[in-house]
């Protein structure tokens, strides 16, 4: 592939980067909202977000009867947009 072509893939792909960050976005939302809704695996909201960042927050209760540990309940989760390094990180 020579210099031309790559310029022009390269192009077409950060062109639809938006839109499959956008895409990312709206899954991320409907995930916290379903998570939430069903309740029976603790909740989850979003703590905030702009344009490149969303930080999620889930909560998982240790249920009394169950017979899974759960070290830490409250895990945040961080969601960035990098076009030189796409990553999906927790702290």
């Amino acid at each position: 592939m020579n210099w031309v072509d790559r310029k022009f893939a390269r192009e077409r792909n950060l062109g639809e980067a938006i839109d499959v960050w956008n895409s990312s976005l709206a899954a991320v939302h409907d995930a916290v909202k379903s998570f939430t809704d069903n309740g029976e695996y603790g909740t989850a909201r979003i703590v905030s977000q702009n344009g490149h960042l969303t930080l999620l927050e889930v909560e998982q209760p240790q249920h009394e009867n169950s017979h899974i540990y759960v070290a830490d309940p409250k895990r945040r989760v961080q969601i960035a947009f990098d076009p030189a390094k796409p990553a999906i990180t927790t702290f």
